[in-house]
């Protein structure tokens, strides 16, 4: 058999400009179906073709029809992602929004990190991608073409009102869903053909040379068309059983909950002319790729078995011959694709991350793939329907399958003022996307963060605009900054959580707050090492009869569901259906499906891949704040920008490593070149005995949240400079949070340069450590650092994302201030001299504009409350600072 090969550059180019020029409206997935049909012997990836459509400029518009009705003054966001929504010109025209300009998150059909691809998916100002119901592509439509119909929410989620996007914040705590659905299968009684007569018997009567007639073939099974309205949505289930990230239960191994993370699943086709037959086994091996719907009207979105009844699909021969026939039918001969209508579809396996264990169970993990004869779904905490979904249900006729095409979703929400709302339509909230580190609820638990104590306080109520919150610590209620505040990593439970009890007696089993969130790293789900070995297990123990020794999973309160913080209490849903109000430490989170907290860009590299949450192995980290040496020593006191000295701190980050021996004519280069061309506000320090080590110091640019402060970095040459980059380390001075994103408080500086960030790296032809430092002092301290964090950049000058970014620089200057006073109270050697003669020179200016910050109106009022506890204690830091002839520089105290 030929095997097939992949296509010249040239042959792909002409053969994708074939398939646009047959149809212009086809988008990437369906120009490579079409490819697979035309080009067989073509080896193609969905990826490859993109590529190229890209290239070649053969990818669909890239932007919407234009719209009469858009009022380019219009600011405010109207369209979100998971909008349901519908075409003005075409009301019957349903679909759901998958990204949408000028709000934050959404996502798409693509995985790709690639930067290029990100931007080319990027939406267009006054546009929104939509995945349309019975089309298979997305098409980019403008906002003011669809109208929102519907806007879901689940429990937990946190809002704001529509007439007042950036104002007080809410969760979500009661949703209200009804659905209107479209039936799309309806089982009918069919009359089975008898299997045919052995070969070898010949009916009396009938001449041999004659062939017997085939039976009729029974009718199809009935495709309804027709539309059932304002069905509760709770009376609806997945058509298959099983959702996404459903939370179920192992009954053999006791208390271990987990998430569905994948699944496979047995098809039953009725093919044209009335055979009987089941597919099974798709899902598990790619097999599912080969049974493909016939039109865009029988495509599923984002369900976990693209399957479902009613569904037309065609299969080459290879599927149908390893189907297993029913009632004595065979499988067709030849080589064409043979289509038929699927039936039923049913869950066989089920691809599970376990994350937790309950009270008494054992750490032994569930294996990964499970018999669904294994696993009890705990529908008290399942997802909610959603638009495009296929269901069955009690509502709808019996043996039924329907497709939900549009959503109506009432909410109750608890607001910042701690009261809760009467329920109201959910058009009349929007979704805040992203929450910022100071961004708290009612009842939230938060600990103090500028002081070193452990009481745990709850919010009362919160000013979300002047960054104030009521909070109550005991008995004592005060109103604090939420710049003072820090969530309580120990108790941090929201609206939606599932929780478990934790065992309270001193037994090593069940779980406890020592292993809480590890249990997910233990099942390691979906590696080529364990999937195909563990499926095959729990496929050989579903067809095994063993005797049951389940262990009932629903008779107590060992797993549940937030449903609400209220007091300090913890009100939660138990899977026995029973509701109890519990302390905090008396549970215990059950980690996300991903086994990870919600994106931080600290665990993302330029290559996808996780990056070390420490400093690297060679390179040990000093502690700050940089401990004073009390030597006396003259060239501490030097105030030029750039002086070679003796000898390094002991403090100095890299100081402890072995020296690694820089060409002694490299290292001259660099010195010459530092003494000559350093920018304003920066200052080095090289040292003779190590000349693989330096320091810098670097003054916050004018115009940014970091104007007049100092940031310090030690540096470390590597032997092979400059065709390596520098290791580069930050001083965070005790900081418990970031000031900037590309600066971490354990000393991380994520640069390109260094590797350690997404862009162009370091380049040894023309790369240098000036380089390094004119990058950080002009792309990292900037004036909206907000939007260096991964992703943020694309929602500039966005209604929420211009709120985060003044936020943002309200807690980095904040931070800034923290960080630069604990310098000054001992400044690092050797640049005492170089603290002193800056803030004898800004010293004056600088705490004038901090006194007038923090009694103005220009900022928030927990940013002036935060700034006014703060200036006192700089300024005392200032006047403590020397000059060479030692004397105080004294300075106006704020």
């Amino acid at each position: 058999m030929r095997t097939k090969q992949p296509p010249q550059e040239n042959e792909l180019k002409e053969a994708c400009q074939s398939v646009k020029n047959d149809h212009p409206d086809f988008g990437v997935k369906r120009v490579f179906k079409e490819l697979e049909q035309r080009k067989p012997r073509w080896r193609l990836t969905e990826k490859r073709v993109q590529k190229c459509m890209k290239k070649y400029g053969l990818t669909c518009s890239t932007k919407p029809p234009p719209s009469p009705l858009r009022d380019d003054d219009e600011v405010a966001p109207t369209v979100f992602p998971e909008d349901c929504v519908c075409l003005r010109s075409k009301p019957a025209q349903l679909g759901w929004v998958l990204k949408a300009s000028g709000v934050l998150g959404g996502d798409d059909d693509y995985d790709d990190d690639d930067e290029e691809e990100e931007e080319s998916r990027a939406v267009p100002e006054g546009s929104a991608r939509v995945q349309w119901l019975d089309h298979y592509e997305p098409r980019l439509e403008s906002t003011d073409a669809v109208e929102v119909v519907d806007r879901p929410f689940v429990v937990g989620d946190v809002v704001a009102r529509a007439d007042d996007p950036t104002g007080a914040l809410g969760a979500v705590v009661k949703v209200s869903l009804r659905a209107d659905v479209r039936v799309v299968y309806s089982p009918t009684s069919v009359t089975v053909p008898p299997p045919p007569p052995p070969r070898n018997q010949r009916r009396r009567g009938r001449s041999a040379g004659r062939r017997e007639p085939s039976p009729k073939p029974p009718p199809l099974p009935q495709k309804i068309e027709g539309t059932l309205r304002n069905i509760p949505a709770a009376s609806l289930k997945p058509a298959t059983g099983l959702r996404m990230g459903d939370p179920v239960a192992h009954r053999t191994r006791g208390r271990w909950v987990g998430r569905v993370v994948g699944a496979t699943y047995d098809v039953t086709v009725r093919c044209n002319g009335g055979a009987l037959c089941v597919v099974q086994g798709l899902g598990d091996n790619g097999a599912e790729q080969l049974v493909e719907p016939v039109d865009d009207a029988d495509y599923g979105f984002d369900e976990l078995c693209p399957f479902f009844p009613g569904q037309r699909v065609s299969a080459p021969p290879s599927v149908w011959r390893r189907a297993s026939w029913k009632n004595g039918a065979r499988a067709p001969q030849g080589r064409r694709r043979r289509s038929g209508v699927v039936e039923k579809v049913e869950v066989s396996q089920a691809g599970v991350q376990w994350l937790a264990w309950g009270v008494g169970a054992s750490r032994d993990p569930p294996p990964a793939w499970a018999s669904v004869k294994e696993i009890d779904i705990l529908t008290a905490f399942a997802g909610l329907t959603r638009v495009g979904d296929h269901v069955c249900g009690s509502d709808l006729p019996d043996g039924s399958c329907a497709q939900v095409i549009r959503t109506e979703t009432r909410c109750s929400v608890r607001w910042s003022s701690s009261e809760d709302s009467p329920e109201v339509a959910s058009l009349e909230l929007v979704p805040r996307q992203h929450l910022g580190e100071h961004d708290f609820l009612p009842n939230d638990f938060v600990v103090k963060r500028l002081e070193e104590s452990s009481d745990v306080g709850v919010i009362r109520v919160v000013d979300a605009k002047e960054r104030t919150c009521s909070v109550k610590f005991g008995d004592t209620e005060e109103t604090m900054s939420s710049y003072e505040l820090a969530l309580s990593s120990a108790d941090n439970y929201s609206a939606g959580d599932l929780v478990l009890r934790v065992n309270q007696s001193s037994s090593t089993e069940g779980p406890n707050r020592q292993t809480a969130g590890t249990v997910s790293d233990q099942t390691d789900f979906g590696t080529e090492d364990n999937e195909e070995a563990e499926l095959a297990e729990a496929i050989r123990r579903s067809l095994e009869e063993t005797p049951s020794t389940e262990t009932s999973t629903g008779e107590e309160r060992w797993v549940g569901q937030v449903l609400s913080l209220s007091d300090g209490k913890v009100r939660v849903l138990w899977v026995d259906g029973s509701k109890e109000e519990v302390a905090p430490s008396e549970l215990l989170l059950v980690p996300d499906a991903s086994g990870e907290e919600p994106y931080n860009s600290e665990e993302e590299a330029s290559d996808g891949e996780s990056l070390p949450t420490q400093p690297p192995v060679e390179a040990p980290v000093a502690q700050s704040p940089v401990v004073e040496s009390d030597d006396d020593d003259s060239d501490d006191e030097d105030t030029s920008p750039f002086a070679i000295v003796e000898e390094p701190p002991q403090d100095h980050a890299y100081g402890h490593t072995a020296p690694h021996q820089v060409p002694l004519k490299q290292v001259r280069k660099l010195w010459a070149q530092l003494g000559k061309h350093l920018p304003p506000g920066v200052h080095v320090r090289a040292f003779e005995k190590r000349t693989d080590l330096l320091r810098a110091v670097i003054v916050g640019p004018t115009g940014t949240p970091y104007d007049g402060f100092l940031f310090w970095f030690d540096l470390q040459l590597p032997e092979t400079y400059p065709s390596e980059p520098p290791s580069m380390h930050y001083h965070a001075w005790g900081l418990s949070e970031r000031l900037n994103p590309n600066l971490y408080e354990n000393g991380k500086v994520c640069l390109s340069l260094l590797g350690t960030w997404s862009g162009p790296g370091w380049d040894p032809e023309s790369s240098t450590l000036l380089q390094l430092l004119v990058s950080v002092q002009g792309l990292v301290l900037v004036d909206k650092p907000y939007y260096n964090e991964p992703g943020h950049e694309r929602h500039a000058d966005t209604v929420e994302g211009e709120q985060q970014a003044r936020l943002y620089n309200e807690n980095a200057r904040l931070l800034s201030l923290q960080a630069t006073t604990a310098a000054c109270r001992r400044p690092p050697r050797p640049f005492r001299g170089v603290v002193a003669a800056h803030f004898a020179r800004v010293g004056p200016a600088l705490l004038e504009s901090l006194e007038a910050a923090g009694g103005g109106d220009s900022h928030s009022d927990g940013y002036r409350r935060v700034l006014r506890r703060l200036a006192p204690r700089f300024a005392e830091a200032v006047n403590s600072l020397k000059r060479p002839d030692g004397e105080l520089d004294e300075v106006e105290d704020a």
